[in-house]
């Protein structure tokens, strides 16, 4: 696994405990982590997208 993608699991995974130790609910972190999701694959979309590009 790519260190970046690591980055990214961890950054998603601590905001998840902050919204769950802040009075969150579980649905709320599961929305969160589904928007972390889009935005990840947004992401290598434009990167597949631009290196097709070139």
């Amino acid at each position: 696994m790519p260190i970046e993608e690591e980055d990214e699991n961890a950054s998603a995974k601590s905001a998840v405990d902050q919204i769950t130790s802040s009075g969150g609910t579980s649905t709320d972190a599961e929305e969160l982590l589904e928007s972390e999701e889009l935005k990840r694959q947004l992401k290598e979309a434009k990167q597949k997208l631009k290196s097709s590009e070139n």
